[in-house]
């Protein structure tokens, strides 16, 4: 217990004053050191241990939206929360702090004055014991005395998380163990060896230039950093590692890019920062060098492959030799070496990209007597190209080909001119002439081997076969469907033409347009005319072989036989048979085989139940009186009477159709009756008035001499009016009445 208690003194000494020198307040280390006065109990070692879990659980509790301890809250072993919020993040950070003090406190003080204080408090001889405890290092107590057995060391302390444990047998007298490696104490304390370095038994910090470095992985010579590859060191600003071997491999030039020793190299006689395969590509008796750019591999020079379709700039061999061939689109797909490929438009992109742009890859891509500074060893050379038979650009321009189409008769193409540093994009026509440069890349995963296919025919609506096969995303024309790269014969099929095939290398995106070969005469149908428009209502049908079809252009297989039959409700039907030619067109002749459908009709009309004569109407033009029977159109407006007065007839071809007009006796009945009834109206009216006179008679004939004389002639008036009136009732009413029955008899 009493070397215990010498133990958490000394330790907490020694982490009292590193701590302060970090900042820590010293009312948190005496906190801590009042912990061993409380409790005589107190073990030290559970302390340690238990520390950090305590201090991340006690952060972890203060982050907290509620609930929050109190800085005056104790924990678990003992310290309050105040105490344990000055403490670093995470354990980790806890044992690196205190490994970085006591190194600095050994500086200050000297390494053996801080030794012997430390030691003297645990009863031994050396600082091993606590600079192993700091260290998170397997603990060694030193012999008290010659020959006396060693005391058993405790446990070793956790402050965060373990570093890997040295899986091999060292002496912990003069080395110690850090995350798997054993290291020479320094004048035997340990220190952290990704930090510091030991010279002169002083551990200081590692300084290169004033640039901290790790000097497990890093030294310094000539104040430049030196990193490891293997068991050698290397100069990374010259040389670089490659991982597979740990072989310290040149770097070409001012180039920064690695690559595989085994299949690249540097050759300076041909470009000071080019990084080219070994061994030339060799290809149709041309030795091609091929430079490393990124990921990709450029055939360092335009492609030389005499083939059909290629030409010389200006058919001049001279200029094949200095600028490589000129090629068409559909040539330049296949004319690269095996295993080498046309590049598309989007790896032209990666390649400007990668050297710093389109506004400044021309510059570094161009040879120097193209103007350029050819970092990489592209050496590209103004070419030229050839459109129409004209050539033009050499010695001002290089144009190059990419796989990608535009349009039916574009592609994308990329070109340098003299005078700028831009590498320019462009569309081009695909039957002109430009060159070509091969790629690869390293890791050929790498390349996009799925290609975007439009295809296009003129008719449209072509059935489709991609090798044999119908796909369901792209089975008729126009449409687009993505393929892997190989090769595709695609059939075109549709009816009337003759069945195409086309071959193609896809290598890049694709516009294929077929014009099929016709494999048809055509029966050129119009509609019939409309006699009188007679029907024009109802519409004409064909039919050719019984199939219903359409007026006008209709396509027909040559020398076949075809049965033409057109029909109409109202018309009769003109039936033909025809044969065509092929690419013939031929008129079907019309000309007076139009007739009208006839239908029989027996017409009347009567009037008060007697046949009278009435004009007949047919489509408003007057053909006889009834009564009538004949044949009329069959789609035709019958009338009687009036043009306009259109019977609803039902008229067929095979029927009779039979109709009665009856003419209406309204006005015969109705005036008639009228008068009939006015004029006994007005002879009621009269007999009345005739009642009026007797009793104006009577009533003046009984008048007496004596009465006045105006009496007399007063009464008399009234009597000779009346009689007036009378007369007139008696005269009209009997003419109306007259007229009633004259009208009933003549009408």
């Amino acid at each position: 217990m009493k070397k215990n208690k010498k133990f958490i003194i000394g330790l907490l000494l020694l982490a009292f004053q590193a701590v302060s020198a970090q900042g820590y307040p010293k009312s948190c280390i005496d906190e801590i050191l009042a912990l061993q006065a409380k409790n005589p109990n107190f073990d030290v070692q559970k302390f340690l241990t238990d520390l950090p879990a305590e201090v991340v659980k006690t952060k972890v509790k203060l982050k907290l939206p509620f609930g929050k301890p109190k800085d005056t809250e104790v924990t678990s072993i003992g310290i309050t929360v105040g105490c344990a919020k000055v403490f670093p993040e995470n354990p980790a950070q806890i044992a690196t702090t205190v490994k970085d003090i006591s190194i600095e406190l050994a500086k200050k003080m000297g390494q053996k004055a801080v030794g012997a204080t430390v030691a003297s408090a645990l009863g031994a001889t050396d600082g091993s014991v606590v600079a192993g405890l700091l260290a998170n290092a397997p603990l060694t107590v030193p012999a008290t005395a010659a020959g006396a057995p060693a005391k058993t060391p405790p446990t070793p302390i956790s402050t965060g998380p373990v570093l890997k444990q040295c899986d091999f047998v060292f002496n912990p007298e003069k080395k110690f163990c850090y995350d798997g490696a054993a290291y020479d104490k320094c004048d035997n304390m340990e220190y952290n060896p990704t930090t510091h370095i030991c010279t002169g038994d002083i551990a200081s910090r590692a300084l290169c230039n004033n640039i901290q470095y790790n000097p497990t992985i890093q030294r310094c010579e000539n104040n430049t950093l030196h990193l490891k590859c293997g068991d050698n060191w290397y100069n990374p600003a010259t040389h670089f590692c490659y991982d597979k071997s740990n072989v310290a491999v040149a770097k070409c030039g001012i180039n920064p890019q690695s690559y595989n020793p085994d299949l690249m190299e540097c050759k300076p006689k041909i470009n000071a920062n080019g990084i080219f395969l070994k061994t030339p590509v060799q290809h149709e008796g041309e030795n091609y060098e091929a430079v490393l750019i990124g990921e990709q591999i450029w055939l360092s020079k335009n492609l030389n492959n005499n083939i059909e379709s290629s030409v010389c700039y200006d058919n001049n061999v001279d200029n094949c030799a200095t600028y490589g061939r000129l090629y068409d689109l559909e040539t330049a797909r296949t004319a690269c070496p095996t295993g080498w490929y046309l590049p598309s438009d989007a790896e032209w992109a990666v390649l400007a990209s990668y050297v710093g742009g389109m506004a400044n890859a021309g510059g570094k891509l161009k040879a120097t007597s193209f103007g350029g500074t050819d970092n990489y060893g592209f050496a590209a050379l103004p070419s030229g190209f050839s459109y129409s038979n004209s050539y033009s650009g050499a010695g001002d321009l290089s144009y190059w080909w990419s796989s990608t189409e535009f349009g039916l008769d574009g592609a994308y193409g990329w070109y340098l001119e003299r005078g700028n540093g831009i590498l320019n994009r462009n569309s081009l026509i695909k039957s002109s002439l430009f060159g070509i440069r091969c790629l690869q890349y390293v890791n050929p995963q790498q390349r996009k081997n799925r290609f975007l296919v439009n295809v296009t025919s003129e008719p449209a609506g072509v059935t489709l076969k991609f090798n044999g096969t119908t796909p369901s995303n792209c089975s008729t024309t126009p449409c687009k469907i993505e393929l892997l790269e190989g090769k595709y014969n695609i059939n075109f099929t549709k009816e009337f033409y003759d069945s195409t095939n086309t071959a193609i290398n896809l290598t890049g995106d694709r516009y294929v347009n077929i014009k099929l070969v016709p494999n048809f005469g055509i029966l050129s149908v119009k509609d019939p005319d409309y006699l009188n428009d007679i029907g024009r209502h109802e519409q004409w049908n064909i039919t050719i072989n019984d199939n219903p079809t359409v007026f006008g252009d209709i396509m027909l297989f040559p020398n076949n036989k075809y049965s033409i039959k057109l029909t109409h409700r109202c018309y009769g039907d003109i039936v033909d048979s025809v044969s065509v030619k092929k690419g013939e067109n031929m008129m079907l002749d019309l000309t007076n085989r139009v007739t009208l459908k006839q239908s029989p009709v027996s017409l009347n009309a009567t009037y008060k139940w007697k046949t009278v004569e009435e004009p007949v109407f047919v489509n408003q033009q007057e053909i006889g009186k009834t009564p009538f029977k004949g044949h009329v159109p069959l789609c035709s407006e019958i009338a009687i009477m009036e043009p306009y007065n259109n019977i609803e007839a039902k008229l067929s071809e095979y029927n009779i159709y039979e109709y009665t007009y009856k003419k209406s006796i309204f006005l015969s009945t109705f005036g008639g009756t009228a008068l009939n009834l006015a004029g006994a109206v007005l002879l009621g009216i009269g007999l009345s008035a005739n009642a009026d006179v007797k009793d104006y008679y009577n009533d003046y004939s009984k008048l007496d001499l004596s009465e006045k004389q105006s009496k007399f002639d007063d009464l008399w008036e009234k009597y000779e009016k009346k009689k007036k009136s009378r007369n007139i009732y008696y005269l009209v009413g009997s003419v109306l009445l007259v007229s009633g029955i004259g009208v009933h008899i003549w009408f």
